[in-house]
């Protein structure tokens, strides 16, 4: 996981993120059952990933995805972009085999501070909408809860900590040195074998080329 440092939010995604935000605020306080029940809240990936926000996402990113650092000029399976968002937006999970819990934190759909840059890898088939909470019962389940009430179990790649203080590595396997880093390994399946650059590259390595002995 590497430390992303973000600039100021592209304008558009203020302008138009905040006014949709506020209609998707509207809609849940008219008629909230339907969207605790699954209801899709009608978030507009063209706000949160256009061309714009990619790009801003991008360079701040050095390119790499923001949890296991695959490249995405690489021509691998899964080594393509996804806007990512830290909170889930429509839904959220405090483990893999619960029930996701609807709405997610719609109201943070188009918030700077919400959203990374991420690999097809971790967007879908790891993270997806896994976001562990300290405490679940404090989790912020529509937009009137607060989040600051939460305390997250995962590492925030922009966030306060450095992820350095919490995640080492043994050769190039990632090691969690403590509990925030070893839940951010377990949640994003960083030492997956099947997971991200290093371990594929270490394995070339490891492998003799063919004609060759040991």
């Amino acid at each position: 996981m590497i430390a992303i440092h973000k600039g100021t939010a592209p304008r558009d995604l203020v302008r138009a993120g905040e006014e949709h935000a506020k209609e998707l605020c509207a809609a849940y306080e008219a008629d909230p059952e339907p969207f605790q029940s699954g209801k899709k809240m009608g978030i507009r990936k063209s706000i949160y990933a256009s061309r714009a926000v990619k790009a801003e996402l991008e360079a701040c990113h050095h390119g790499k995805c923001c949890y296991c650092e695959m490249r995405f000029d690489d021509h691998r399976p899964y080594a393509y972009s996804y806007v990512e968002h830290w909170r889930p937006k429509r839904s959220s999970r405090q483990e893999p085999d619960e029930e996701s819990i609807w709405p997610g934190y719609y109201w943070l759909a188009y918030s700077w501070d919400n959203l990374l840059l991420s690999c097809a890898f971790c967007n879908c088939v790891n993270k997806r909408d896994l976001f562990p909470l300290e405490d679940p019962a404090a989790r912020a389940r529509h937009h009137g809860m607060r989040i600051e009430d939460e305390t997250p179990a995962i590492l925030k790649p922009d966030g306060d900590e450095d992820p350095r203080d919490h995640i080492t590595f043994d050769m190039e396997v990632p090691k969690g040195i403590t509990p925030l880093g070893c839940k951010t390994i377990e949640v994003l399946g960083l030492a997956s074998e099947a997971h991200g650059p290093r371990l594929t590259y270490l394995d070339m390595i490891r492998k003799p080329a063919k004609g060759t002995s040991n």
